[in-house]
């Protein structure tokens, strides 16, 4: 299929492969997802995300990755991808409630994010 990402869209890398999220129909509450393997240079889709709904004030307002697994989330969920199943699922803590401005850095630990002006640290328990 093609990628219509309509303007909104998240990423994260997990190895050598890219994933990219969108919401390709307006109407539709889950993000479409597509891998692109750098090795071999071809698009494959991967799992809808049916957690962070989507729409145009909150289709990911951030992600990460940590302990090898993806993360997207909103002011309301915070889900995770398992590249070793293709599976997303809602995460077990509560999601960043704040604003974020800017990036998400990691230490592959835990990640900072801005917000109102003051540096947070947020970290997850392995899942």
């Amino acid at each position: 299929g093609d990628i219509n990402t309509n303007g909104e869209s998240v990423t994260f890398v997990l190895g050598n492969k890219i994933f990219v999220g969108y919401q390709n129909d307006r109407n539709s509450k889950e993000i479409e997802f597509w891998k692109y393997d750098i090795d071999q240079m071809s698009w494959k889709k991967a799992a809808n995300n049916r957690y962070v709904e989507g729409n145009s004030s909150s289709i990911g307002n951030y992600s990460f990755v940590l302990h090898g697994k993806g993360y997207v989330g909103n002011n309301e969920h915070l889900s995770l991808y398992n590249p070793d199943n293709d599976t997303w699922k809602e995460s077990e803590y509560s999601p960043i409630t704040k604003s974020i401005y800017g990036s998400v850095l990691t230490d592959l630990e835990s990640i900072y994010f801005l917000s109102d002006y003051t540096l947070f640290e947020f970290t997850p328990p392995k899942e």
